[in-house]
């Protein structure tokens, strides 16, 4: 809850609990033994595993064992009686591998829980802290971490080679694993604030996104590649390549985003040099234009008629280290010779995120961390948008053929049939002009090898599984 109960409310809550209507138990929820609990849904829904957040909390501490009677109903509290809870509030107790001891000075101490199901964690403390993507790598150097995860760069790149005396990421010093993330970058646009005349879901409004995005689109390989190195690479639709829905190259009807002209047809062929494709995005980009209603003079080479200044925000924090800005200025020089101006303005992440959050930003870069389930309700469903619902969808897509297929696609337990569904979901996205999937790249966790017994680390890690998946078998040399 974001803000603080007065008494008057609790006061409220309290009578409504003691003498409002109520019932012993939970139907849907039943005990099957001591470590078994079903939970029955009325429907199916593919999300509901991810979805109902359970914690597990100790019966001994947080209740009284004595009290619990499962066939009377009876759970171990006393009904209406928070106080146990409340006492425990600053002083919490889980299950996991480890306990919290204490915080200070920006460091988290964990100790070993002794009662842990899996045995006693073979660490006995294990201290978080605080620091800066930049000292990562040293640190680990220095012995500041036995473990960090930067961001992969080229910086960080060099700093783990010179650590390891050799142009490998896995030597003496630091040992170094990289996962796909789970998530991508992506460049946005408003509907709401992108858009010809009133109706953003019309066809010229999408005709003119797409006329940007056709422009985005062209200059992401050499971008990330430069950016990058092999370290990420371009995807084609709004999905983590991590995702078992993601299309795939050799699926059908799969194709380069923004890729074709306002007639459908293929705007490169693989015989097309950097600067042909550069030349033929531009002319598409032009068709498009064209088809959203707006006045091209071929004397000039310009439109006359656009009067709008459109902005794409970068969340570089000015220093114009972001992905997504030689992307942006690249298209912005191609747009300012056809007479559209596109500012490019790189802010920093708290600028950023205001203007997301209070969706005034008309085009943007950012990433999406993606779940285990590849549901899409939460970023494109109509009822997130306008600041509705969860108000993440920022693109202001209001779609009710993709509403549709959003629910449809978790309405189903096989993912072949729920793969074709996204793939007709992602179509309609990527049909109005409101999201360029850009790159996926890799997630990187360093080791000291000198002081990490690399044996009891997990020795197959994912997007999914990461380094603390196992961290009770976590040792020292």
């Amino acid at each position: 809850m974001a803000e603080e109960l007065g008494e008057d409310v609790m006061a409220s809550y309290e009578e409504w609990i003691k003498t409002g209507d109520n019932a012993p138990n939970v139907k849907g929820l039943t005990r099957v033994d001591d470590y078994t609990v079903n939970i029955h849904m009325t429907k199916y829904d593919a999300t509901a595993i991810y979805n109902v957040g359970l914690f597990l909390a100790p019966l001994h501490y947080y209740g009284d064992p004595d009290a619990y009677d499962y066939e009377n109903n009876q759970f171990g509290f006393t009904r209406g009686d928070l106080s146990g809870i409340k006492d425990k509030t600053t002083k919490p107790l889980g299950c996991g591998p480890y306990v919290f001891d204490g915080y200070a000075n920006g460091v988290v101490t964990l100790k070993a829980n002794e009662n842990y199901f899996k045995g006693k964690p073979a660490t006995e403390v294990i201290l978080l802290q605080e620091g800066v993507d930049s000292d990562y790598v040293p640190g680990i150097v220095t012995g500041t971490f036995d473990v960090a995860v930067p961001s992969m760069n080229d910086a960080t790149l060099k700093a783990i080679q010179d650590a390891n005396g050799s142009e490998e990421i896995q030597g003496d010093v630091i040992d170094t694993v990289l996962v796909d993330y789970r998530g991508y970058g992506y460049l946005g646009i408003s509907a709401d604030l992108v858009k010809v005349g009133d109706d953003g879901g019309s066809d010229e409004s999408k005709a003119l996104r797409k006329g940007f995005m056709t422009l985005f689109s062209v200059y992401r390989d050499t971008v990330i590649n430069s950016y990058y190195g092999d370290r990420a690479a371009v995807i084609q639709y709004p999905i983590s390549n991590t995702s078992w829905a993601a299309p795939k190259p050799a699926d059908e009807g799969y194709q380069a985003a923004y890729s074709v002209d306002v007639d459908g047809n293929q705007i490169y062929d693989s015989s097309m040099s950097e600067e042909e494709r550069y030349a033929a995005a531009k002319e598409a980009a032009i068709g498009y234009f064209k088809a959203a209603g707006f006045t091209y003079d071929e004397a000039s080479g310009k439109f006359t008629d656009f009067t709008d200044t459109y902005e794409v925000m970068i969340p570089g924090q000015g220093e114009q280290d972001h992905p997504a800005y030689g992307i942006a200025v690249a298209a912005s020089e191609a747009l300012e010779e056809m007479g559209i101006t596109l500012q490019v303005n790189d802010v920093g992440t708290a600028v950023w995120s205001a203007a997301l959050d209070g969706n005034t930003a008309m085009m943007w870069a950012a990433a999406w961390q993606s779940t285990v389930d590849p549901d899409m309700t939460q970023v494109y469903h109509s009822d997130n948008a306008h600041g509705n619902g969860t108000n993440s969808n920022h693109y202001q897509i209001v779609d009710k053929d993709l509403d549709e297929l959003i629910v449809e696609g978790r309405g189903s337990a096989d993912t072949e049939y729920r793969k074709s569904v996204y793939k007709n979901a992602m179509d309609i996205i990527l049909d109005w002009g409101c999201e360029l999937p850009l790159y996926q790249r890799k997630d990187c966790t360093t080791f000291s090898s000198e002081r990490i017994d690399l044996a009891t680390i997990p020795q197959d890690m994912t997007p999914y599984w990461g380094w603390y998946a196992e961290i009770e078998t976590l040792a020292l040399q």
